[in-house]
């Protein structure tokens, strides 16, 4: 006999109607910061690939 197991998840491992009604207002938010982020992270590898390019110059 098999006890019932709450959970968020359906017995296909796929998110529940709870789940992503409580992830929604969170999706913007985290979208964003996710972008910033990687443009930050850009930019910064951009600066630093440009500066050592022009140390290595005659």
């Amino acid at each position: 006999m098999a006890l019932f197991k709450s959970s968020y998840y359906d017995k296909d491992y796929r998110a529940g109607a709870a789940l992503l009604r409580a992830r929604r207002p969170y999706l913007v938010k985290n979208g964003l910061t996710g972008v910033a982020l990687f443009g930050f992270c850009i930019g910064v590898c951009a600066c630093l690939s440009q500066h050592l390019f022009c140390l290595n110059r005659p």
